[in-house]
């Protein structure tokens, strides 16, 4: 693991539990060194590192610190906000826990993040600003939009297709060649034995079917 001084520099934009991991997994990983988390908190800091308003961003900048994660876990705030840091002029970098798995021939975009016991297998494409959690398993061939979370224990099988800004909530699975349409939600536990073809569908149970609003 690098030591602390030769690690780069960011900021992170989100100020919760979401961001104390993030936090946790930069200084894990022995590349980058958080120096303020930006946005509105219960707290002063964040895992020992400063909490600041979102409106000092253009400061940091001026500072020459360009490198950005967006640590919120709602999927659509994500992106606006990680949207938002591209036009400010921030790089979106990648965080990968040191104890996640993750093939040498998968992409993982901009902004995404990996955390601690994570797998992602052969040839998986993940998008931008998409959060793989805690245990969570994207197996071979899948394809997952921009700004999906996939959550804890969550496994994914081969050759899935998910859309933009889905949840695919913790424990469930999603069975092998599976299409997910945009902004889906899936509940905690549910197994998806069928394609979601529905823009905004809510579904769980197993096997899992739509859920009333």
């Amino acid at each position: 693991m690098r030591s602390r001084s030769n690690s780069t520099e960011l900021v992170i934009f989100g100020a919760g539990g979401h961001a104390k991991v993030i936090v946790d997994t930069c200084r894990a990983s022995g590349v980058w060194n958080p120096l303020a988390c930006l946005g509105e908190s219960r707290w002063s800091d964040v895992g020992g590192v400063p909490v600041e308003s979102q409106s000092s961003a253009s400061g940091w900048l001026e500072r020459g610190v360009s490198c950005a994660v967006i640590a919120i876990g709602n999927n659509q705030i994500r992106q606006r906000v990680g949207e938002e840091a591209l036009r400010a002029g921030f790089q979106l970098i990648t965080v990968v826990s040191p104890f996640a798995c993750v093939s040498q021939t998968a992409v993982l975009e901009p902004g995404t993040v990996v955390l601690a016991g994570a797998v992602i297998q052969v040839d998986a494409i993940v998008g931008a600003m998409s959060i793989v959690n805690t245990g969570a398993s994207v197996d071979h061939e899948c394809r997952l939009g921009r700004a999906v979370h996939v959550a804890p224990h969550a496994t994914l099988c081969g050759n899935v297709t998910i859309g933009d800004r889905v949840w695919i909530g913790a424990g469930s699975t999603v069975i092998e060649g599976i299409q997910i349409a945009d902004d889906v939600f899936v509940a905690a536990g549910a197994a998806i034995v069928s394609n979601v073809s529905a823009s905004g569908a809510r579904v769980g149970g197993v096997p899992a079917k739509q859920l009333s609003v």
